[in-house]
């Protein structure tokens, strides 16, 4: 895709392959020949035309689609590591110390969500006065 000529000819994001280096290079911008790559605008301009950057130069505002950045995955993993590096000391001690919170939480059964915790309350309360009646909820 070119953004500059409004080229879009395939949906898909192109694969990203690691150019030859040039560690011989004095200045950051020469480490890699710019001649020999495919220079692709970023994804998240990947859906904007000519006219939108244009607009853009103009009034100074764009609309970018929205990427979820910060999940709950993304907070359980962060508050694990966080606690992980707090008890324990070492790289290797720190990886066991995740693996086996991440083990035993997935043969730990599943903990009732609100819906089966109101549907078990309406089922108690219609069988209360039953006897010989036991009530499992199956998740």
């Amino acid at each position: 895709m070119n953004i500059l000529k409004g080229e879009n000819t395939s949906e898909t994001i192109p694969e990203f392959t690691v150019p030859k280096l040039n560690f011989n290079a004095y200045e950051y911008t020469d480490l890699i020949n710019w001649m020999d790559i495919e220079v692709t605008p970023p994804p998240v301009l990947a859906k904007n035309t000519d006219e939108d950057l244009k607009l853009f130069i103009e009034n100074k505002t764009l609309e970018f689609s929205r990427f979820p950045s910060h999940t709950q995955a993304v907070e359980r993993s962060v508050k694990l590591v966080t606690e992980a590096s707090s008890c324990v000391i070492g790289e290797k001690s720190r990886d066991g110390f995740i693996h086996i919170r991440v083990k035993s939480s997935e043969i730990m059964p599943y903990f009732l969500t609100k819906l089966n915790i109101k549907w078990l309350k309406i089922w108690s309360k219609i069988f209360e006065g039953c006897t010989g009646i036991t009530i499992k909820v199956q998740v």
